[in-house]
């Protein structure tokens, strides 16, 4: 196996932190043997070793040889040390090398891409990917928001430090608005006390709008476990509870507490479902918008147009039973499940493997093609540099013009990958169904674009993310259901 390496200066931990990253001969250390005891022979170093987390000249040198074919394998230290950002690392990995059987070591992780299946290789570059998402927040602009004094109604920091300190004119409005509702007083009666006495509203402090006394701002107050001495901050990207000085007794907050809980309505699930298909159910025929109301006589909740009615809309039956509607969105739902959870395991099959790699394979010839004419462009732009009738702005427009066709195609590898994973918009959606569960608005908003009734019989729902579905093979989906029984089988 032909492999080489790459290491860079800067690194991506590095250029986040400020922190001096290791040498470029460390690197190459750990690498050689990492090599040495896989049995491998390091041909080339790529090595950016500029002091510039913009450098990129020996990555994108190395991704152009890797598409010539020029190796088969690049191991390199650290994710964190290849490339500009950890992402182009994973791209240039996922969607260019990988596809086109060039495989990847990772000394700090132990990881050899060759020794483990797809899957599970591709993977690993999520993770690395996802992990340096949620890493790339700047350690000091983390530390300027955790140091920000943003104001407390009822307290003032201790000078440029992080420590509260009670203002006590604030404070024995908060104790006063906490022992009125202790005293069972409604939250708008408290707003007109303190109108009344023309207290000064907490209209300075964060999440407060307006300049008058509201059951919201008083509601603010009761609910704020800060006034007994817990304060939430956000310290090294992890939410903790802080102590701080008291403004209330913790048995009235409780107190408080339990009284406001009597009083909320409980939420009706049952009205909740009902809503469920608001504004999204059609008449078929003429495209009128259908609403529930409730069947005056009969008491039932039902589906109907609104009046005037279209005069074309002369059907047997003027309406249908919610029960009746939700019933049949059920079973189109299950369906469609059923259809994502058999294209979940086509795709992990031998023939979901051979048809992926085939989609990609005719990509990958397309991008050798791109890069075979942006070398023959480097090529003329070298022979010619010194022709005074040279223009050198020609050149640079189709070595422009063909990067971008190799991004697009690159792009295009990307999303034929998720197509054929568990990442598929339609089948993520679908296989995370749960129909023993209620539905619910946010369910069907997920899963459902449209529904149509016909002449109040008949429902037909048209789902969501289907130009993902139609991506996959139409051989998969049979319109004489053989599918269904295969899937059946399988349950």
């Amino acid at each position: 196996m032909r492999c080489v390496s790459y290491t860079r200066t800067v690194s991506n931990k590095a250029s986040m932190s400020g922190m001096i990253t290791e040498s470029i001969m460390e690197q190459n250390t750990r690498i050689q043997d990492f090599a040495k005891a896989h049995g491998w022979k390091i041909e080339k170093k790529y090595s950016d070793r500029k002091k510039d987390e913009n450098e990129e000249t020996a990555f994108l040198e190395m991704k152009a040889d890797g598409i010539a074919r020029k190796f088969d394998c690049v191991v390199i230290d650290s994710m964190d040390l290849c490339g500009k950002r950890v992402s182009m690392a994973v791209d240039l990995f996922s969607l260019v090398f990988f596809p086109a059987g060039i495989h990847f070591a990772v000394v700090e992780d132990g990881v050899v891409s060759s020794e483990m299946p797809t899957a599970e290789a591709q993977e690993y570059l999520e993770r690395k990917r996802e992990a340096s998402r949620y890493g790339r927040a700047s350690v000091g602009a983390r530390k300027s928001c955790e140091m920000r004094q943003y104001p407390k109604y009822g307290y003032v920091y201790e000078g440029d430090s992080m420590e509260l300190v009670i203002n006590e004119e604030e404070a024995a409005v908060i104790r006063e608005v906490f022992q009125l509702a202790d005293k069972k007083t409604r939250l708008v009666d408290i707003v007109k006390i303190m109108e009344e006495r023309k207290i000064e509203p907490p209209h300075h402090y964060a999440g407060s709008q307006g300049d008058r006394w509201s059951v919201g701002k008083v509601r603010t107050i009761l609910e704020n476990r800060l006034y007994i001495g817990e304060w939430k901050r956000t310290i090294d990207g992890k939410k903790v509870i802080v102590l701080c000085p008291a403004i209330v007794d913790k048995v009235v907050f409780e107190s408080v507490q339990k009284e406001r809980e009597k009083h909320k309505k409980p939420k009706s699930s049952k009205m909740c479902s009902e809503v469920i298909f608001s504004q999204m159910i059609t008449d078929s025929g003429t495209g009128a918008p259908i609403n529930l109301y409730t069947h005056q006589s009969k008491k039932i909740k039902i589906y109907r147009m609104g009046y005037p009615k279209p005069p074309e809309a002369d059907y047997d039956k003027l309406w249908i039973t919610y029960e009746e509607v939700e019933r049949q969105v059920r079973e189109q739902l299950a369906v469609e499940k059923r259809k994502a959870e058999y294209a979940l395991r086509m795709i992990e099959s031998e023939t979901g493997i051979a048809e992926k790699e085939k989609r990609i394979g005719t990509v990958r010839m397309e991008m050798q093609d791109v890069l075979a004419q942006m070398m023959e462009v480097e090529a003329e732009r070298h022979t010619r540099h010194r022709d005074l009738d040279f223009d050198v702005n020609d050149l640079d427009d189709r070595f422009s013009d063909l990067d971008e066709q190799m991004c697009k195609l690159e792009r295009k590898a990307a999303g034929i990958e998720q197509v054929f994973s568990e990442k598929n918009p339609w089948i993520l959606a679908f296989t995370s169904l749960d129909l023993n569960a209620e539905l619910d608005r946010k369910t069907v908003r997920k899963c459902i674009e449209h529904i149509e009734i016909f002449e109040f019989e008949s429902v037909t729902v048209y789902f969501s993310e289907q130009e993902w579905f139609y991506k996959l093979p139409d051989g998969w989906f049979l319109e004489d259901a053989r599918w269904q029984e295969k899937a059946e089988e399988k349950r």
